[in-house]
């Protein structure tokens, strides 16, 4: 889920902007998918933790790569930046 505001499309977690991100991805740097481990994704697995987070009081979102380079047209560098400056 991401957040509009004007240009602006940061990950967000009840209409604001989390505490705790977690950037990750299904597939290697070769574009293989990484094999499930005890039955989950890497997104699940890192789904987990941000529930648990923000279960904790610590609001937590898990974002894909494939994800922000979907938002961010192959610039992943604009995430960091953007993210730096809030």
């Amino acid at each position: 889920m991401f957040l509009n505001a004007g240009q602006s499309q940061i990950p967000y977690f009840m209409g604001k902007l989390p505490d705790y991100i977690i950037i990750t991805n299904n597939k290697d740097v070769d574009g293989k998918t990484i094999p499930l481990h005890q039955g989950k994704s890497m997104t699940q697995i890192f789904q987990d933790l941000a529930d648990w987070k923000t279960q904790k009081g610590v609001p937590a979102v898990v974002v894909t790569v494939d994800e922000i380079k979907a938002k961010y047209q192959e610039k992943l560098y604009l995430c960091k930046i953007e993210i730096n400056r809030v």
